[in-house]
């Protein structure tokens, strides 16, 4: 992550654009051209059994009934992997990321959005800290490890667009299918390249400044090769 001196701010990109002013949860390809982003594929780094050094242990079912006890014991790994309950999934994680002589000593509440110097947003996910975090400098820049359940950025956004009825009454087939085409509007081909991901990516980006407290008009060139402001 370089610095650049002459790139323009996101405010900037999107001044002219007025359309594009909306909700995160609401970005589609085109705040992705805009801001001349793409996404690539890379291996998964959680693939292997052992994270940072750290042997993850098995997750035993000795409370489930006898059928379930038959079954293999199951690392944390594959349990974040096939689980689908999200606080489950949270748990594991942390063990993972926070076990003695990790690169991670403790774990916070995402941070907000910043848009022309005010925040707009903030996603709900989870961030993880570094050692020796208040150390950095501009030379070592402060590895954030951000975990968000995609289970959240779809529902949060399918919220919006349900109206408010009375309690009891239920919503009518045309409300339904109005909601569907809506998101479908706004859902990805594939949940990987949601561009809802770059807004999350970009409250890192400026919690890594603050934290190394970087004066506001300083810029990073993160995965673009059009620099923008954070």
């Amino acid at each position: 992550m370089s610095t650049i001196h002459d790139a323009i701010s996101l405010s900037d990109i999107l001044r002219f654009r007025r359309e594009l002013l909306v909700t995160p949860l609401f970005w589609t390809s085109r705040h992705l051209d805009a801001l001349g982003c793409s996404f690539q594929q890379t291996d998964n780094f959680m693939a292997k059994n052992t994270c940072d050094g750290y042997k993850a242990p098995r997750w035993r079912e000795d409370n489930q009934a006898p059928a379930a006890k038959s079954r293999k014991n199951i690392s944390d790994v594959e349990m974040l992997a096939k689980s689908a309950v999200p606080s489950l999934k949270h748990n594991i994680l942390r063990r993972l990321l926070l076990h003695d002589g990790s690169l991670f000593n403790r774990c916070s509440k995402g941070p907000e959005f910043f848009f022309a110097g005010r925040p707009v947003h903030r996603p709900r996910y989870t961030v993880f800290h570094p050692r020796n975090q208040s150390n950095q400098s501009n030379n070592n820049i402060p590895t954030l490890v951000g975990y968000l359940d995609y289970l959240d950025v779809t529902g949060l956004r399918a919220k919006r667009f349900w109206p408010c009825t009375h309690p009891g009454k239920r919503q009518n087939t045309m409300s339904t299918r109005l909601v569907a085409e809506k998101l479908s509007q706004l859902t990805p081909r594939e949940w990987t390249e949601d561009p809802y991901f770059i807004c999350v990516l970009l409250s890192i980006a400026q919690l890594q400044r603050r934290i190394l407290k970087e004066p506001p008009d300083t810029s990073y060139s993160v995965c673009s090769t059009n620099g923008f402001s954070l």
